[in-house]
């Protein structure tokens, strides 16, 4: 009886968060889509110069990761 109890203890809970929750998430947009992105990463030895990375973002590009040697740019596709 307890078990059952907890049960629709729990089930109500999540039903009164689902109508908050659904409350908070903004609703799709009709008629739009996503934003498509074009990727382009280039590898470095040592630090890349100002100057290189300057030229990339000329372009148009953003940086989006970069690891030791590696660095990886996005821009919006059109």
């Amino acid at each position: 009886m307890r078990k059952r109890l907890l049960l629709v203890t729990w089930f109500l809970a999540g039903c009164a968060t689902a109508g908050v929750a659904g409350h908070l998430v903004p609703p799709v947009r009709a008629g739009t889509t996503p934003q498509k992105w074009e990727y382009h990463c280039v590898q470095y030895w040592g630090h890349p110069a100002p100057a290189d990375l300057n030229a990339i973002g000329a372009q148009g590009w953003e940086l989006v990761a970069n690891s030791q040697n590696e660095f990886c740019f996005k821009r919006p596709l059109s």
